[in-house]
């Protein structure tokens, strides 16, 4: 499930892409595994037009939306 959810991260719809990145953030909370995935999808993907769903993911699942300031 979380290399499909990965591959939605280049979709060319944005709410395909925001949803993605929303659920791996949600599924990554009580599991390193995601965090590590999705750190690696970074790095290959680094040059792609759409590495920045990649980070928001990332974010999302490291920094929750409540703690932000």
């Amino acid at each position: 499930m979380i290399t499909a959810l990965l591959g939605c991260l280049k979709d060319e719809e944005s709410g395909v892409r925001a949803s993605a990145a929303e659920t791996l953030a949600e599924l990554g909370k009580p599991s390193s595994y995601v965090s590590s995935a999705l750190a690696q999808w970074i790095e290959l993907h680094q040059s792609s037009d759409y590495v920045g769903s990649g980070i928001d993911a990332l974010w999302n699942l490291e920094i929750p939306q409540g703690s932000r300031e």
